[in-house]
């Protein structure tokens, strides 16, 4: 199987697209459960603002290395989690 790597620090576009269906499952399972996609605007900021400060963050992409989440959009998601705990 080809695996295609965007970038060396970046997921392969495998793992890429696994996260994504995982993130647009859980989105659907949320919005069923609660009513709700996205998150509250406090919640957002405190979650791009912790973003900002880890190491796995890309900020000229707002884009996270672990997951290859673009994380201006995945924060916005009430049910989303950080692929390292920190939200």
């Amino acid at each position: 199987m080809l695996s295609i790597k965007i970038d060396d620090k970046k997921p392969s576009l495998k793992d890429m697209a696994f996260s994504l269906t995982e993130s647009i499952k859980d989105t659907i399972k949320g919005y069923a459960n609660t009513g709700v996609i996205i998150a509250e605007e406090n919640v957002i900021n405190k979650r791009i603002e912790l973003c900002t400060t880890c190491p796995s963050f890309q900020p000229e992409h707002s884009r996270c290395l672990k997951c290859g989440c673009f994380m201006n959009v995945k924060a916005r998601l009430a049910v989303s989690t950080c692929p390292i705990g920190k939200w």
